[in-house]
């Protein structure tokens, strides 16, 4: 069963969603920190329940934290339209062999997913941040879905389209291709720096194959 993030790392680089598929241990991040305080925040806790939770759920790394904390806008004005229905509601679909965890339901006009990133692009959502709502509106039948930009605050509407519904299931096609052992090309770029599978990714050869992945 594939989780969402192995589909959003391939947007970064087909190897690393690869290698993520067959290694399941990975580091605390940013993501995941502003996530939790995020909940805690809508759930009207504080930054001390925060960490309890990441130190339940998550391998806590206090740096990584802080880190997080220090950039993180929790703009309730922006969320004030929205009534909080569930939070960390888990989605599990044997139809596309999928499974994932959806960090708020919302109700503005319908019940709609909304998920918590980082950095907002000049406008409308990123790619990846599309797929994570294209996943949960085609899972589980909304026809859009939010994304609440922590490092600025800002609350941006994503909606259900065909284009969106094609990317998606190309995509998910593309990592179950991964999934059953084929070893996709490499993808130069700055990740590479940070990467914890360089070595081996480095020592892989790519196959003429992989060039379709």
């Amino acid at each position: 069963m594939l989780n969402l993030s192995h589909l959003t790392s391939y947007l970064t680089c087909p190897r690393l969603s690869y290698y993520r598929i067959r290694n399941k241990e990975e580091s605390f991040t940013e993501l995941q920190a502003v996530r939790e305080v995020y909940i805690s925040f809508r759930r009207g806790f504080d930054l001390n329940w925060a960490e309890k939770r990441i130190e339940i759920l998550h391998n806590f790394d206090a740096e990584v934290f802080k880190k997080a904390v220090d950039k993180m806008i929790f703009n309730r004005k922006a969320l004030d339209d929205l009534r909080s229905i569930d939070w960390d509601v888990p989605v599990r679909s044997e139809k596309f062999g999928i499974s994932f965890t959806i960090d708020e339901l919302v109700e503005k006009d319908g019940v709609a997913p909304l998920y918590v990133a980082l950095k907002a692009p000049e406008k409308d959502v990123w790619f990846k941040d599309a797929i994570k709502i294209a996943a949960a509106c085609i899972c589980c039948n909304y026809s859009f879905g939010f994304v609440y930009y922590a490092y600025s605050g800002e609350l941006r509407i994503c909606k259900l389209n065909f284009g969106l519904k094609r990317s998606f299931l190309k995509l998910l096609e593309r990592v179950k291709m991964l999934e059953n052992g084929f070893l996709p090309e490499k993808k130069e770029g700055e990740y590479c720096k940070i990467c914890k599978y360089k070595e081996i990714c480095s020592s892989q050869p790519e196959t003429f194959a992989s060039k379709f992945l």
